[in-house]
C-alpha cells in the first residue's frame, strides 16, 4: 500500500507539475503573444507616424513647389506689365517726338518763309529806290543840260548822280 500509495502521490505530484506546467506554458504563450502583440502596435504606431511624417513631407514638397510656381508666374506678371510700360512709353515718346518734329518743321518753314519775303521786300525796296535815284540823277543831269554853260553844270550833276548812285549802292551791299 505504501508503494501504491507513493505511487499514487507521484502521479498527483505528476499531474500537480504537469497542470503547473501547462498553466506556465500558456502564461508564457500569453506573454509571448501579448509581446507580439504589443511589438506589431508598436511597429504600426511607428509605420504610421513615418507615413505621415512622409505624407507631411510631400505636401510640404508639393505646397513649395506650388508656391514657387505662383511665384515664378507673379515674376512673369510683372515683368510683362513692365515691357508693356516700358513699350507704351516708348511709343508716346516717339509720338511725342514725331509731334516736336512737325511742329519745328512748320515753324522752320513760317520763319524761311518770313526771311524770303523779307529779302524779295527789301531787294523790291533796293531796286525801287536805286530806279529812284537814277531817275533823279537823270532828271537833274537833263536839267543842268538845259542851263547855259550847261557842260560844266552836266559834268557836276553826272558826278553827283553817280556819287548817289554809289552810296545808295553801299547801302544795300551792308544790308538792313
Amino acid at each position: 500500500m505504501e508503494i501504491a500509495n507513493i505511487d499514487a502521490e507521484r502521479t498527483v505530484e505528476e499531474q500537480r507539475i504537469a497542470m503547473q506546467q501547462a498553466v506556465n506554458n500558456r502564461e508564457i504563450e500569453r506573454d509571448r503573444l501579448v509581446e507580439t502583440a504589443r511589438i506589431e502596435q508598436k511597429k504600426t504606431i511607428e509605420l504610421a507616424d513615418q507615413d505621415r511624417t512622409i505624407a507631411v513631407a510631400e505636401r510640404s514638397k508639393a505646397q513649395s513647389e506650388a508656391e514657387r510656381a505662383a511665384s515664378q508666374a507673379r515674376s512673369a506678371a510683372v515683368r510683362e506689365e513692365e515691357r508693356v510700360a516700358t513699350a507704351r512709353d516708348v511709343e508716346v515718346a516717339e509720338r511725342t517726338k514725331q509731334v516736336e518734329l512737325v511742329d519745328a518743321r512748320k515753324a522752320a518753314e513760317r520763319d524761311a518763309i518770313a526771311i524770303e519775303v523779307k529779302a524779295e521786300a527789301e531787294k523790291r525796296a533796293a531796286t525801287d529806290q536805286s530806279e529812284a535815284v537814277r531817275t533823279i540823277a537823270q532828271a537833274e543831269a537833263e536839267a543842268a543840260d538845259r542851263r547855259p554853260g550847261s557842260c560844266r553844270s552836266r559834268g557836276a550833276a553826272g558826278e553827283r548822280g553817280r556819287a548817289a548812285l554809289r552810296g545808295r549802292r553801299r547801302g544795300q551791299a551792308a544790308g538792313p
